[in-house]
């Protein structure tokens, strides 16, 4: 496995540093208000770190199976003397936890490096403002939720597989809002509906409270189980494409 996760760092190293640099640059320009003066802003930087993160996280993911939507290059990557477990194990690596590290360790870089630039230049001692660790994990996970999904997108599907991935998002959460809006439709009447403990309509308004908790739970669970169940399809499909 090792092997191959040398043979994609290698294969992807400059394409992959180039998208680097541009989001790169991105976040340099969020620490700045353009004012006739340039000066830093308020606001923290790594606000929006972590959906850099899932734009590269899919982008690479498409980009790591991209040899697949070829013939001769398809026939090429499965003719790599390495099981289809290490392969797809490799290319899950990479595209989580390698660009997870790898674009923390490098933002986190220049940002220490423009704030203590700018407390050189600046009498204004600047806060470093690094991100919000107790939201980090809640973070990490719709980024591995979003991953997992275009992940296993990039190997179900030939031709665009990115544009079909997000029609199928698209279309399932459209699907899912028009089911709960007749559902919602069906079973509550809001105008009758009465969170007053004196009467039966209270209780009825407490019981649909307790239904969307349970809703809620039921959703929470089922995104966990989500990010493996793409994960194993995409080795499934993996394993049985032919070119």
């Amino acid at each position: 496995m090792n092997t191959q996760f040398n043979i994609l760092v290698g294969q992807h190293a400059a394409r992959h540093s180039v998208a680097l640099a541009a989001l790169l640059v991105y976040f340099i320009f969020t620490h700045f208000t353009f004012t006739p003066s340039l000066v830093l802003s308020d606001n923290n930087p790594f606000d929006n770190f972590f959906n850099l993160v899932a734009l590269a996280a899919i982008g690479f993911s498409i980009d790591i199976f991209r040899t697949l939507r070829s013939r001769t290059a398809g026939i090429y990557y499965q003719m790599i003397p390495a099981t289809v477990t290490e392969k797809w194990l490799a290319a899950l690596l990479y595209t989580t936890l390698f660009t997870v590290v790898v674009f923390f360790v490098t933002f986190w870089l220049v940002h220490a490096f423009v704030i203590t630039g700018a407390n050189i230049v600046d009498p204004i001692n600047h806060a470093y403002q690094f991100p919000e660790w107790s939201n980090a994990w809640n973070e990490c996970k719709v980024v591995l939720f979003l991953q997992s999904i275009f992940f296993f997108g990039a190997v179900l599907f030939r031709k665009n597989p990115f544009l079909k991935t997000a029609l199928i998002m698209l279309g399932t959460m459209v699907l899912f809002s028009i089911i709960m809006g007749l559902i919602i439709k069906h079973q509550i009447d809001v105008e009758s509906v009465s969170f007053s403990f004196d009467s039966s309509k209270g209780i009825q308004g407490l019981e649909l409270l307790e239904q969307f908790e349970n809703l809620v739970k039921t959703l929470s669970v089922l995104s966990w189980i989500l990010p493996f169940a793409c994960w194993a399809g995409s080795w499934y499909r993996l394993k049985t494409i032919q070119h």
